[in-house]
Parts: C-alpha cells; structure tokens; sequence
C-alpha cells in the first residue's frame, strides 16, 4: 500500500475531536499545490512526460504521483505545510486540504494554476 492509499485510511480512521489536528490525505494535486506553495519538495513526488495533441498542436504533458518513497517526515511536514497553509487563508485545514484538490473535480482555477507551475523535482 502506498502513502496515498494509507494517509487515506489515517484520515477517515483517525477519531475526530474539536481540539486534536487530524492527519491528511497525501495525494497529488495536494502534494503538488504544497510543494508549489513551499517551492520545494516537501512531498517526494514520481513525474512522468509524454507528449499529446491539444488542439492541433504538439504539447509536452505531465502526470505527478505520491512517490512510495515519502516517509514519516514527509507526511509530517506536509501535515504542517497543510495546516500553514488554512492558517494563512482562514479557513480549517480540512477545508484547505478540499481546495487544494480543486474541490476534489474537475479542473477547478487552483488546479490549472498548479498544472501551469509545478515542475519537475530537481536535486
């Protein structure tokens, strides 16, 4: 099982209570908007390019996934990047972690933005 799968099972496993931060789901338009937002990878992130057609024109495309290689202290400082992150917009870290996955459809404004700006992880 891979961080994306298990941060899932953390966050809807994870007893809610009004004063106790919860864990968050690791996945990649979150993991990509934190490391977009910290210009730097916080969250190890697998990068792959092929080229398509967009309308009519040859584009060079890419897919990001959660690299299985995150650990504890990543998922760590991503949980405080995300929480940073609701601290600096008002909103709950739930909430911020909903609008950093574009609302969890589509294309949302956020998503295109990230689409647009992450870039491959270089060392």
């Amino acid at each position: 099982m891979g961080p994306t799968f298990f941060t899932k099972l953390i966050f809807f496993l994870m007893p809610r209570q009004s004063d106790n931060l919860i864990g968050y789901i690791m996945d990649q338009w979150v993991a990509c908007s934190i490391n977009l937002l910290s210009g730097r990878d916080v969250v190890l992130t697998d990068a792959n390019f092929h080229w398509a057609h967009v309308r009519k024109k040859r584009k060079l495309k890419s897919t990001y996934i959660v690299s299985d290689l995150n650990d504890g202290a990543n998922y760590e400082d991503y949980c405080t990047k995300v929480e940073l992150v609701a601290k600096e917009i008002n909103q709950s870290p739930d909430n911020a972690e909903w609008l950093m996955m574009s609302e969890g459809r589509g294309l949302g404004d956020w998503r295109n933005y990230v689409i647009q700006h992450r870039q491959p992880p270089y060392e």
